[in-house]
Protein backbone atom coordinates (compact mmCIF):
# COMPACT_ATOMS: atom_id res chain seq x y z
CA UNK A 1 0.00 0.00 0.00
CA UNK A 2 2.80 2.29 1.28
CA UNK A 3 4.62 2.02 -2.63
CA UNK A 4 1.05 2.96 -4.64
CA UNK A 5 0.68 5.93 -1.56
CA UNK A 6 4.85 7.52 -2.71
CA UNK A 7 3.81 5.73 -6.78
CA UNK A 8 0.43 8.38 -6.96
CA UNK A 9 2.06 11.24 -4.92
CA UNK A 10 4.94 11.95 -7.11
CA UNK A 11 2.51 11.63 -10.24
CA UNK A 12 0.43 14.44 -8.74
CA UNK A 13 3.58 16.08 -8.26
CA UNK A 14 4.75 15.79 -11.60
CA UNK A 15 0.97 16.31 -12.88
CA UNK A 16 1.09 19.47 -11.25
CA UNK A 17 4.66 20.76 -11.90
CA UNK A 18 5.09 21.27 -15.41
CA UNK A 19 8.52 22.65 -15.06
CA UNK A 20 9.57 19.72 -12.92
CA UNK A 21 8.26 17.02 -15.36
CA UNK A 22 10.21 18.88 -18.16
CA UNK A 23 13.14 18.39 -16.04
CA UNK A 24 12.67 14.91 -15.43
CA UNK A 25 11.66 13.49 -18.56
CA UNK A 26 15.23 15.22 -20.17
CA UNK A 27 16.85 13.91 -17.25
CA UNK A 28 15.71 9.99 -17.71
CA UNK A 29 15.95 10.38 -21.57
CA UNK A 30 19.74 11.59 -21.08
CA UNK A 31 20.59 8.93 -18.63
CA UNK A 32 19.05 5.92 -21.02
CA UNK A 33 20.84 7.48 -23.91
CA UNK A 34 23.94 8.32 -23.12
CA UNK A 35 24.97 5.89 -20.55
CA UNK A 36 25.07 2.94 -22.99
CA UNK A 37 27.17 5.20 -25.29
CA UNK A 38 29.27 5.83 -21.96
CA UNK A 39 29.78 2.09 -21.84
CA UNK A 40 30.64 1.37 -24.84
CA UNK A 41 33.26 4.16 -25.23
CA UNK A 42 34.53 2.46 -22.11
CA UNK A 43 34.95 -0.49 -23.36
CA UNK A 44 36.11 0.69 -26.41
CA UNK A 45 38.82 2.53 -25.76
CA UNK A 46 37.62 6.13 -25.35
CA UNK A 47 38.41 6.95 -22.02
CA UNK A 48 38.14 10.81 -22.74
CA UNK A 49 34.75 10.44 -24.12
CA UNK A 50 33.31 7.86 -21.59
CA UNK A 51 34.61 10.22 -18.82
CA UNK A 52 32.50 13.33 -20.29
CA UNK A 53 29.30 11.25 -21.14
CA UNK A 54 29.45 10.03 -17.89
CA UNK A 55 30.21 13.70 -16.07
CA UNK A 56 26.98 15.00 -18.83
CA UNK A 57 24.67 12.01 -17.18
CA UNK A 58 26.28 12.97 -13.26
CA UNK A 59 25.34 16.40 -13.54
CA UNK A 60 21.95 15.99 -15.36
CA UNK A 61 21.04 13.52 -12.50
CA UNK A 62 22.07 15.82 -10.17
CA UNK A 63 20.38 18.31 -10.81
CA UNK A 64 17.03 16.62 -11.34
CA UNK A 65 17.50 15.10 -8.15
CA UNK A 66 18.40 18.67 -6.28
CA UNK A 67 14.77 19.87 -8.15
CA UNK A 68 13.03 17.06 -6.74
CA UNK A 69 14.83 17.28 -3.02
CA UNK A 70 14.31 20.75 -2.64
CA UNK A 71 11.11 21.89 -5.09
CA UNK A 72 13.60 24.33 -6.63
CA UNK A 73 13.15 23.71 -10.60
CA UNK A 74 14.70 26.96 -12.21
CA UNK A 75 18.43 26.44 -10.81
CA UNK A 76 18.46 22.67 -11.95
CA UNK A 77 16.89 23.66 -15.37
CA UNK A 78 19.17 25.82 -15.84
CA UNK A 79 22.02 23.93 -14.68
CA UNK A 80 21.00 20.70 -16.88
CA UNK A 81 20.80 22.62 -19.51
CA UNK A 82 24.26 24.67 -19.23
CA UNK A 83 26.01 20.98 -18.81
CA UNK A 84 24.25 19.35 -21.33
CA UNK A 85 25.62 21.94 -23.74
CA UNK A 86 28.97 22.08 -22.18
CA UNK A 87 29.29 18.27 -22.61
CA UNK A 88 27.99 18.06 -26.35
CA UNK A 89 30.84 20.61 -27.04
CA UNK A 90 33.56 19.07 -25.92
CA UNK A 91 32.11 15.88 -27.59
CA UNK A 92 32.13 17.67 -30.81
CA UNK A 93 35.40 18.93 -29.92
CA UNK A 94 36.27 15.73 -29.52
CA UNK A 95 34.44 13.55 -32.10
CA UNK A 96 32.99 15.69 -34.81
CA UNK A 97 30.48 13.09 -35.54
CA UNK A 98 29.10 14.40 -31.85
CA UNK A 99 27.34 17.30 -34.14
CA UNK A 100 24.14 15.62 -34.05
CA UNK A 101 23.89 15.45 -30.59
CA UNK A 102 23.76 19.73 -30.46
CA UNK A 103 20.50 19.58 -32.39
CA UNK A 104 18.09 17.90 -29.62
CA UNK A 105 20.29 19.96 -27.37
CA UNK A 106 19.77 22.98 -28.88
CA UNK A 107 16.11 22.09 -28.51
CA UNK A 108 15.73 20.83 -25.03
CA UNK A 109 17.27 24.35 -23.72
CA UNK A 110 14.30 25.92 -24.81
CA UNK A 111 12.10 24.22 -22.87
CA UNK A 112 14.54 24.39 -19.04
CA UNK A 113 15.46 28.06 -19.56
CA UNK A 114 13.97 30.88 -20.41
CA UNK A 115 13.70 31.86 -23.81
CA UNK A 116 16.27 34.88 -23.89
CA UNK A 117 18.48 33.23 -22.16
CA UNK A 118 18.24 29.64 -24.21
CA UNK A 119 18.04 32.06 -27.31
CA UNK A 120 22.11 33.53 -25.74
CA UNK A 121 23.05 29.76 -25.24
CA UNK A 122 22.29 28.60 -28.35
CA UNK A 123 23.91 31.69 -29.65
CA UNK A 124 27.33 30.76 -27.66
CA UNK A 125 26.85 27.39 -28.90
CA UNK A 126 26.51 28.00 -33.17
CA UNK A 127 29.64 30.89 -32.28
CA UNK A 128 31.40 27.94 -30.54
CA UNK A 129 30.89 25.99 -33.58
CA UNK A 130 32.07 28.73 -35.62
CA UNK A 131 35.63 28.53 -34.75
CA UNK A 132 36.21 24.59 -34.22
CA UNK A 133 37.38 24.51 -38.14
CA UNK A 134 38.76 20.80 -37.33
CA UNK A 135 35.00 19.54 -36.88
CA UNK A 136 33.87 20.11 -40.12
CA UNK A 137 34.85 18.11 -43.09
CA UNK A 138 34.25 21.20 -45.28
CA UNK A 139 33.17 25.21 -45.57
CA UNK A 140 30.27 24.08 -46.91
CA UNK A 141 29.39 21.43 -44.22
CA UNK A 142 30.17 24.10 -41.37
CA UNK A 143 28.42 26.63 -43.45
CA UNK A 144 25.18 23.62 -43.37
CA UNK A 145 25.21 22.90 -40.14
CA UNK A 146 25.45 26.75 -38.29
CA UNK A 147 22.39 27.49 -41.24
CA UNK A 148 20.36 24.61 -39.96
CA UNK A 149 21.45 25.13 -36.18
CA UNK A 150 20.48 29.29 -36.48
CA UNK A 151 16.97 27.91 -38.11
CA UNK A 152 16.26 25.50 -35.41
CA UNK A 153 17.40 28.15 -32.89
CA UNK A 154 15.53 31.12 -34.52
CA UNK A 155 11.98 28.19 -34.85
CA UNK A 156 12.06 27.41 -31.35
CA UNK A 157 12.67 30.76 -29.87
CA UNK A 158 9.35 31.69 -32.05
CA UNK A 159 7.76 28.55 -30.46
CA UNK A 160 9.18 29.21 -26.79
CA UNK A 161 8.04 33.02 -27.57
CA UNK A 162 4.24 31.93 -28.77
CA UNK A 163 4.01 29.59 -25.62
CA UNK A 164 4.55 31.71 -23.28
CA UNK A 165 2.11 34.31 -24.77
CA UNK A 166 -0.55 31.69 -25.03
CA UNK A 167 0.34 30.92 -21.18
CA UNK A 168 -0.04 34.66 -19.87
CA UNK A 169 -3.54 34.92 -22.04
CA UNK A 170 -4.79 31.18 -20.09
CA UNK A 171 -3.64 32.41 -16.74
CA UNK A 172 -5.36 35.99 -17.34
CA UNK A 173 -8.41 34.02 -18.40
CA UNK A 174 -8.38 31.77 -15.17
CA UNK A 175 -8.40 34.54 -13.00
CA UNK A 176 -11.04 36.48 -14.03
CA UNK A 177 -15.17 36.06 -13.56
CA UNK A 178 -17.12 33.96 -16.05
Amino acid sequence: MKGNSVKTRVWQRLRSDFQLAIVSLFGASAALIIVPFACWRFASGQMVLGVVDAAIVACITGAVAYAWRSGNVAWPAAFVAVSATVGCLVVVYLQPLGQLWLYPTLLAIYFLMPRLWAMALSLLVLTTLAVFDHVFASSLHKLTFLASGSMLTLFSFIFATRTEAQHHQLRALATQDS
